[in-house]
């Protein structure tokens, strides 16, 4: 099945914010606000929301379950910060495509009334820290999962996997090469971070060879970001971030699914060191699909490009 992929391989080797219950809120009665007021009550969305990322934060880290339905949320939304995924897992874990309230209503759909709204996070104004930097402040956004609007939930078509494997390996940022055959210890493929190589082994079937090629890539991802990558620490890393891949895809990404290695380096509060793995997770797998996306679009470009010419033949043909 896979002997034309493996040739490809053999060949590469060289805002608003909406509302709580939408309608409800915005009629509601309530006196404006004074600037003061308002503020203050902003502060203490963020307070409530930046309290709940840290206790989810603290849950996944401790129940391997719901560690492993995160990622799963993860998956869905490949493009969404840490924080914000933490947050639709922590209210909603189901979810699969939000928008807010205005959002929903410039599509023809309307947000369902009594449906409570999922509070993430979304980048608001810059200002200058005491020390000179540049920061830059969040509020509080509102947003509805497709299911609790009017919106008819179709759940995702995904390429075959002869498409996938293609965009996985088309302009791979590493050498991809085969070989007839690893060590036992190197599995399906092996990433050499010194010959910015990835060997993947003969005659796997699709899902294996996507799999054994997505922990790779993912290795490389890594360490092209982190100056103190290593092999064998930042492995787990890669396979979680694999996983999230593969689900991404629709595809099989059983055996993937390694337990968070937390690295702690002191005493420090452990929330933002499992958040800091989690960003390098989802930072490994977004660069991955990020260029599969890009070659999946063109692919689906040119299919719709010879439909068209076949439907422009068959016209012809007709007349």
């Amino acid at each position: 099945m896979n002997d034309d992929i493996y040739s490809v391989i053999d060949q590469q080797q060289e805002k608003a914010a909406g509302g709580g219950t939408a309608a409800a809120e915005a009629g509601s009665a309530e006196r404006p606000y004074s600037k003061e007021e308002y503020a203050a009550k902003k502060k203490a969305e963020r307070e409530e929301v930046y309290a709940r990322i840290d206790k989810v934060t603290e849950h996944i880290s401790e129940d391997p379950v719901a560690f492993k339905d995160y990622l799963d949320v993860m998956a869905r939304f490949p493009r969404y910060s840490v924080a914000n995924t933490l947050l639709i897992f922590e209210q909603l874990p189901e979810a699969t495509r939000v928008g807010d309230f205005d959002s929903w209503k410039r599509r023809g759909e309307s947000v369902r009334q009594g449906e409570k709204a999922i509070c993430i996070l979304e980048p608001g104004d810059e200002y200058t820290r005491d020390d000179g930097t540049i920061g830059v402040s969040y509020n509080v956004r509102k947003v509805f999962d497709e299911r609790q609007t009017s919106s008819r939930h179709l759940e995702p078509r995904h390429p075959d996997m002869r498409q996938l494997l293609f965009a996985l390996i088309d302009k791979s940022p590493v050498n991809i090469k085969t070989i007839d055959g690893l060590p036992e210890a190197q599995g399906y493929a092996h990433y050499s971070h010194e010959g910015k190589t990835i060997s993947v082994a003969k005659g796997l079937d699709g899902v294996q060879l996507f799999k054994a090629l997505a922990v790779e890539l993912a290795q490389a991802a890594i360490a092209e970001h982190d100056e103190h990558y290593a092999d064998s620490p930042d492995r787990e890393t890669a396979r979680l971030a694999a996983y999230v891949l593969a689900g991404r895809y629709g595809v099989d990404n059983s055996g993937l699914m390694p337990v968070l290695a937390v690295r702690t380096r002191d005493e420090t509060e452990v929330s933002p060191i499992v958040r800091e793995e989690l960003s390098r997770i989802r930072d490994a797998a977004k660069a991955i699909s990020e260029r599969m996306d890009k070659t999946l679009d063109v692919e689906r470009g040119q299919d719709a490009e010879s439909k068209a010419r076949q439907g422009n033949r068959g016209d012809r043909d007709a007349r």
